[in-house]
Formats: C-alpha cells, structure tokens, sequence
C-alpha cells in the first residue's frame, strides 16, 4: 500500500477504466490497457515499433512503486524531461546492439584485382638470289671449189678464180638462268588477361575462447539501462 504518494498500478488501473485494484491476473491487462494513455508525449526512439516495447517494460518494472512527484501531471512531466535528455545516448546503444557481429572472427578481408599480358611478333623476310649465266658461241667455214686448177690452190687460198664459195656458219647460243626468292612472313600476338579473388575470414593469433569470452562481455541490457535512469523519478522509500 502507498503511504507517501501514489503507487504507479493505481495511476494505470484508472487509465485503464478501472474504479477498483486489480490482482496479478490483471497486470497484463491493465499495462497494455493504460501505458499509451501514460506514456502520451513524445520522446526519441531508434524505432518506432519497439517504443510500445520499452514503455510497457517501464511499467512492468515500476508498477508497484510510489511515484516521486506530487501529481500524476508533475510526474509524466518529469518522466518526458528524463527520457528526452537520455534516449539520444541510448539509442545509439539500440542501434549497435543491431549490428552482425561474428564473435570468432577478427580478420576479414577481401581483395581482388586483374592482370593482363600482350605480347606481339613479326617474322623476318629471307630472300635468296642466284645469278643468270650465258654463252655464245659461234663458228663460221667457208667451202670454197673451183673446178679450173690452172692456178693450183693459190687460187683457192686467195680465193681467187673461184668457181663456187658456200658459207657454213653454226651458232651456239646458250644461257642458264636461275633466280630462286624463298619469302617467309608471320605475325603473331598473345593476349593473356587474369582476375583472382581472394577473401579471408577467420582468427589469426588468437585464442578462439577468448574472443568468444571478449564478445560477451559486450552484451547489454539497454531496457535496464534505460529503467535504471528512472529510478530518481520514483520514492527511494518502501
């Protein structure tokens, strides 16, 4: 029973419509009956969906306690002021209590890239030449007669009082001729392109157990933390 002011479940059993206390049975009916009708002002939240979620808690925590002020105005007053002034710390706690973490982890990395080669050849040009020879050869006799030897062979020698001189001429012609060209051309190229992709995630030089036993030691009960806040708001008499 209340002997300084009055206790929190009174002031939401009669936001809830009720002209009479209520037993355990009803808590639940009765929080979520009144705990829009106390918590009708504002305050910074990280989200809206868990703001029924945090101010039902703070009833649930205080429910059988004797508010600090005078009034039931005066103390929504307060309760706005206080949660104004600490919810912008909080929240960032809510926020990073969101993130992934994987406690057994303290190397991650990722690393890719890619590399290319070209490379391109031009073959050489051989030629080989041989040379063109040629002859001539020519013979020429004549066969001369003379059918009146008065004059012996002086005659004929002189070729005097011929009676008939026939030429005989033979030509030899010849001529060999050779030109070899041997040509020999190529172009090549080489393209050579890579990607690599290298990932890792793990722990390098550290006990497993022991990051497991840091990464507890992180975890939070912001709700608490946020009711522990409220505690000035109610009697430190009971």
């Amino acid at each position: 029973m209340s002997k300084y002011t009055t206790e929190l479940r009174f002031v939401c059993e009669t936001l809830a419509g009720l002209s009479e206390s209520e037993g355990f049975n009803s808590v639940d009916t009765v929080i979520e009956n009144s705990y829009a009708k106390l918590f009708d002002f504002d305050f910074p939240i990280f989200d809206e969906e868990y703001r029924p979620v945090l101010e039902k808690k703070i009833i649930r925590h205080f429910y059988t306690r004797e508010i600090g002020q005078e009034t039931v105005g005066l103390f929504k007053l307060k309760l706005q002021t206080k949660l104004c002034d600490i919810m912008d710390y909080y929240n960032q706690l809510y926020k990073s209590a969101l993130l992934d973490i994987d406690p057994l982890t303290d190397v991650s990395y990722e690393k890719s890239g890619s590399s290319s080669e070209s490379e391109s050849t031009l073959s050489s040009l051989s030629t080989s030449e041989t040379g063109s020879s040629s002859s001539m050869n020519s013979t020429s006799m004549w066969d001369m007669y003379q059918d009146t030897p008065q004059n012996a062979l002086a005659g004929v020698e002189n070729l005097e009082y011929l009676t008939n001189a026939t030429l005989d001429k033979s030509k030899s012609d010849g001529s060999a001729s050779s030109n070899n060209e041997i040509a020999s051309t190529g172009k090549g190229s080489r393209d050579d392109k890579r990607s690599y992709l290298e990932k890792f995630k793990g722990y390098r030089n550290s006990n497993p157990s022991k990051l497991l036993s840091d990464y507890r030691e992180t975890f939070l009960n912001i709700d608490l933390m946020v009711i522990g806040e409220l505690e000035e708001l109610f009697m430190q008499l009971w």
